[in-house]
């Protein structure tokens, strides 16, 4: 994980998030999957309830082709690079969207 402050500084900044809401919905995505199944089980453990990791990661993995390669929406975002933060504020707005998505 890289997270300026570290792992607790990624929990504080989801909480920040979610409104300290440990139950609301954490989506998880990095290249492929592997990140993300880290940081869920982190945040499972520091109580939040419902965190989902996209297993197969934006570039694919064993679990499948990956978000790019599946023609899933994405939205760029030219302040995202600034800070991890930023890209955890746009997927966590996006979850709403993309949770109503058909399968």
């Amino acid at each position: 994980m890289v997270q300026p402050g570290g792992s607790k500084a990624l929990v504080a900044e989801v909480l920040s998030l979610s409104g300290g809401d440990r139950s609301a919905p954490v989506a998880l995505i990095g290249a492929t999957g592997t990140r993300g199944a880290r940081m869920q089980r982190l945040l499972a453990a520091e109580g939040f309830t419902a965190v989902y990791n996209v297993r197969e990661g934006m570039l694919g993995s064993g679990a499948g082709p990956g978000w790019l390669r599946r023609g899933l929406p994405i939205v760029p975002c030219p302040t995202c690079w600034a800070t991890r933060a930023s890209v955890a504020r746009a997927t966590i707005a996006a979850l709403p969207r993309l949770a109503r998505r058909p399968r």
